[in-house]
């Protein structure tokens, strides 16, 4: 007697960089779960995907948004954005402080079908916009109630501070050091923001511990990852084999080629690559979302089994689900996303800056499923069921 699934997925390349698999299997799915490998023959599905030509990776995680739809004129809302572009997780970098981050999580997290996380920012009221930029004096750090907010709330994996010289103005180290003794006393991680950094790079390097991470890597301005000669600093290779991440967050100009090309050169990939999605950059042709900035980073030479991973295991265990979320294997949630990997296509990766990338590859996102359940599909894959 066959065994009943509700979906079976059949003929794709599986990409599971978490067990560094990257073959053509069959992938069953019951009950909001991943079921262990066997032939498609001894399975009675509901319904069978034909997924041959495509990729079925796990379900996105898009560690840089900012998601306080209504609360942060940065906002919007993550679901109907993010599920069609096989984003199944999302982390929100900052956009609530102590003070605004139970609406944010009243009126975002919980109003979403996804699994949000979130940096809590430093500042009390977050980022509410350009003109209304982080207070950073240390005066203002409300430690009781940040104190509160993570104890009370799981879904917060650490704090964020935006180390950027048109915040930070003249108060050199006083902020970082400040958030530092905070994200200590607490436990938590911290997330740096290293654009146009107020600090060198190597002075906010050297003072982050293990499993703190620095985002913007690729970032051109002021400070760089770079020495003259287009060598990693040996400060920010110590930095990382003391366990420190490195997050590209690129959105539409948190990169410089003239940084990311020789980085990659060099083999400094990100540990983590993110979009740093905001409501005025979605859809945006500069950075559209996760699948075109992937699509970059293939282009630009890391293999795909590498992006998938910097999008998946990776945050996945930064935010301590590696078993759970981020891979394909037997047990964990069936969240997962199709993709077809177009080649010999012409495609322009162009920044903020002007400056442009020409590729010939792009990942296009097909079906995505969450916990189970199809949320989205592309019309093309309706003609290829069985």
């Amino acid at each position: 007697m066959k065994e009943k699934v509700d979906i079976l997925i059949s003929g794709g390349t599986i990409v599971d960089p978490k067990n560094n698999l990257m073959e053509q299997q069959d992938l069953a799915i019951r009950d909001g779960k991943i079921l262990p490998l066997q032939p498609a023959c001894d399975l009675q599905a509901e319904q069978v995907i034909n997924a041959k030509g495509y990729l079925i990776t796990p379900g996105l995680i898009d560690h840089h948004v900012h998601i306080f739809d209504g609360g942060s004129e940065y906002g919007f809302f993550p679901d109907s954005a993010l599920l069609p572009m096989g984003v199944t997780a999302a982390v929100d970098a900052g956009s609530a402080g102590a003070a605004n981050y139970e609406s944010f999580r009243q009126n975002v997290i919980l109003r979403s079908k996804m699994k949000l996380f979130a940096y809590l920012n430093i500042s009390s009221m977050g980022q509410l916009g350009g003109n209304f930029p982080e207070q950073i004096n240390p005066q203002y750090y409300d430690l009781p109630r940040i104190r509160s907010m993570i104890s009370k709330f799981p879904e917060i994996c650490g704090l964020k501070l935006r180390c950027d010289k048109a915040i930070i103005g003249d108060w050199g180290q006083v902020p970082l050091q400040a958030t530092l003794a905070i994200a200590r006393e607490l436990d938590t991680r911290l997330v740096v923001h290293g654009k146009n950094p107020a600090l060198p790079l190597e002075t906010i390097t050297a003072q982050l511990e293990a499993g703190d991470i620095l985002c913007h890597c690729y970032q051109g301005l002021n400070s760089t990852i770079l020495e003259q000669d287009g060598g990693i600093k040996s400060s920010i290779q110590a930095a990382r084999t003391h366990g420190v991440l490195f997050d590209s967050a690129d959105a539409k100009g948190n990169y410089d080629y003239q940084v990311l090309i020789p980085a990659l050169k060099e083999g400094f990939g990100p540990d983590i690559i993110s979009t740093d999605l905001t409501l005025s950059t979605l859809f945006h042709p500069q950075i559209y979302g996760l699948p075109l900035l992937l699509s970059k980073y293939l282009n630009l030479g890391l293999p795909l089994l590498e992006v998938i991973r910097a999008c998946t295991e990776n945050p996945a265990r930064i935010l301590g689900l590696e078993n759970r979320l981020g891979t394909l294997e037997a047990g964990a949630i069936a969240d997962i996303a199709m993709f077809e990997l177009k080649q010999d296509v012409a495609v322009v990766f162009e920044n903020k800056n002007g400056d442009c990338y020409n590729g010939t590859q792009v990942l296009v996102p097909l079906m995505t499923i969450l916990e189970g359940k199809i949320v989205y599909r592309h019309m093309e894959t309706m003609f290829r069921y069985s």
